[in-house]
């Protein structure tokens, strides 16, 4: 009977290895599905946001996409298809940032698709298409900026109007637009000034004002 006891003992620790081995195979194999499914609902964001033309629709899309691949990438770190679509979604989240002007989060986006496995040489490339962009847009605002404030000196026939002055500045908003108003605060013209304190209070800066 001991002999009988030990046996059947053995055939249940038996049993209950093997059902432990299918249980985790099954769950393997539904992760890994789990992921697929992802990665799919991934690309179809992906794809439909390159079809948009409403930029608003086209970063939300892309932020839903990026969400679905990091999650398949945390379901099954080694899964292909999660990796190239960070990179993708990352690199068509840097073009709208490019589109919108938005130099910082081309940046990061930039950044998070070299970390995705972008390429050295293509990183590089799109690094100085950044940067030539940044100094052509600066550039642009600073010559921009000054020929408004000196037409705003003008005590007579000036170019454009007090109010349409302070929405094209509203419409420039950047670092570099606050930076080169907040060098006007301070301007020795009165109009100069106000428009300089109209289009910072606008921007979301007013702290810039107060200092």
């Amino acid at each position: 009977q001991l002999r009988m006891a030990i046996a059947a003992l053995a055939m249940l620790v038996a049993f209950m290895i093997v059902g432990v081995f299918v249980h985790r195979h099954l769950e393997t194999k539904r992760v890994r599905r789990e992921a697929q499914q992802l990665v799919d609902q991934g690309r179809a964001d992906h794809e439909q946001a390159s079809l948009s033309t409403n930029l608003d629709q086209r970063n939300d899309l892309l932020v839903l996409a990026m969400a679905k691949f990091r999650k398949a990438r945390f379901l099954t770190p080694n899964h292909p298809g999660s990796a190239a679509g960070m990179r993708d979604v990352a690199l068509a989240h840097f073009n709208l940032a490019l589109e919108r002007k938005n130099w910082r989060q081309a940046r990061e986006k930039l950044r998070m698709a070299n970390n995705a496995g972008l390429s050295e040489a293509r990183f590089n490339v799109l690094r100085q298409q950044l940067e030539k962009h940044e100094t052509q847009r600066s550039r642009e605002i600073r010559e921009r900026v000054a020929f408004l404030m000196n037409d705003a000196r003008k005590r007579e026939a000036r170019d454009v109007l007090h109010d349409l002055a302070v929405e094209e500045l509203i419409s420039l908003t950047d670092p570099m637009t606050i930076e080169e108003l907040r060098n006007h605060l301070q301007d020795p013209l009165p109009e100069c000034r106000l428009v300089a304190i109209k289009a910072l209070s606008w921007m979301e800066a007013p702290h810039v004002v107060k200092d």
